[in-house]
């Protein structure tokens, strides 16, 4: 008895350790660098900064943080080589993507280089923090993000004087990588690193699990960018500013996500029995509840936050608010799913999402304008939900069958 009080008392600490790391990094970034950057930059400008904010998260989400969470789900906590080459290789290519998607924007050659690098810390960090969580290192995780933000903090305050765009994310970032090199074992075996071989499972499963990371980053922040070519660089700020609770929301879901996946074993199936079924009898209505706590509160934030933009947001609140009940739901689903389901099934749900998202969006664009695009990520969410609770209710029925053979 007295054990398992530990151990729940020992995952609700875990739980508001991760939970206010996460916190942290978003109130920093919604809160204080965005709206702040949205006052000092014009139109065009804090647009163009928006979908650098968007690649910056879809390229350091999906790979290299989706590098460290693959060695949370197999537990491979002796295997820093195999990950650390991996990441080696991995960062190369982000370069050379990150520089590409940057100049395309418009930034000079200077920025975009130092843009890029920022780019390749970022996913560093991220592989980190995953390592951190594998080993219940939960104070590291929250040390490195306070170490970012006020290295953010002080480059937003030099910002102000210089117009260096990078600059706030650059001292951030430096700071929280310098620290998880210290902490970390992404520095071990460096001199025999390059002698080892790849192993093709690894590669393999973090191909499948990084596809579908991509396919749901790309969900979450394309729409920035799809809105700039269809309706303009105000939309993108309108929708930005209407769009930022539902990175606040995410204080709760993401944390839990990470400490979801270093908490449930497969071979516990009585605990991960209850799990499911608990999760399939109340998504629905945590979904509603959701979507009617995230109403007002994003109505008061596009007032507090982005007033310059409140009365064109007001026609998007309630079906942003919507998605995110539904997207609330949807990720910690998706935590128990990475457990139990092959990354293929995962792969295809996502891609009859993020076409039915595209397909909404240009349909309903052209016809309702920006409310058009708001209700096309309503729908390509209620579809992916759907899609997310038939996964879970077939393995409910395949543990139900294996308990009776």
């Amino acid at each position: 008895m007295i054990k398992h009080i530990k151990r729940h008392k020992q995952f609700l600490t875990d739980v508001f350790l991760n939970t206010a790391s996460f916190a942290i990094y978003i109130f920093s970034q919604q809160i204080i660098l965005m709206p702040s950057m949205g006052k000092i930059l014009n139109e065009v400008d804090f647009a163009k900064f928006i979908i650098f904010v968007s690649i910056f998260s879809i390229l350091s989400n999906s790979l290299g943080g989706e590098l460290g969470i693959v060695r949370q789900i197999f537990e491979h906590k002796k295997e820093a080589k195999q990950y650390n080459l991996i990441l080696r290789y991995l960062l190369t290519i982000i370069f050379v993507i990150s520089l590409c998607s940057v100049l395309f924007l418009g930034y000079g050659i200077i920025d975009s280089v130092l843009l890029s690098i920022i780019i390749l810390l970022a996913n560093t960090r991220l592989y980190i923090s995953a390592y951190f969580r594998m080993h219940k290192q939960f104070k590291f995780v929250i040390a490195q993000t306070i170490i970012f933000v006020l290295g953010m903090i002080l480059g937003l305050l030099i910002f102000k004087q210089t117009s260096l765009i990078w600059l706030p994310f650059m001292l951030g970032e430096t700071g929280a990588f310098l620290f998880g090199l210290l902490k970390s074992d992404i520095t071990h075996s460096a001199s025999s690193v390059t002698k080892t071989k790849i192993d093709r499972k690894i590669l393999r499963s973090f191909r499948d699990y990084s596809t579908v990371e991509f396919l749901i980053n790309l969900m979450t922040y394309f729409d920035k960018i799809l809105i700039y070519p269809i309706l303009g660089a105000f939309s993108v700020n309108v929708y930005f500013a209407t769009t930022a609770m539902s990175k606040i929301i995410s204080l709760i879901t993401n944390p839990l996500h990470g400490v979801l996946l270093s908490w449930i074993k497969i071979e516990d199936k009585k605990k991960n029995n209850n799990i499911i079924t608990k999760t399939l009898k109340y998504c629905v209505p945590t979904a509603l509840l959701v979507s009617l706590i995230s109403f007002p509160l994003t109505y008061f934030a596009v007032a507090i936050l982005y007033r310059q933009y409140l009365s064109n947001s007001i026609a998007i609140i309630i079906p942003i608010s919507i998605g995110v009940g539904l997207s609330f739901v949807s990720y910690i689903v998706k935590a128990i799913l990475l457990k139990f389901v092959k990354s293929d099934k995962l792969l295809k749900t996502h891609i009859i999402y993020i076409v039915a998202f595209i397909l909404f969006s240009v349909l309903m664009s052209n016809t309702l304008g920006l409310l058009g695009f708001a209700l096309a990520n309503m729908l390509s969410k209620i579809i992916l939900l759907v899609l997310f609770c038939k996964l879970l209710s077939q393995i409910k029925q395949r543990e139900i069958n294996n308990e009776e053979a």
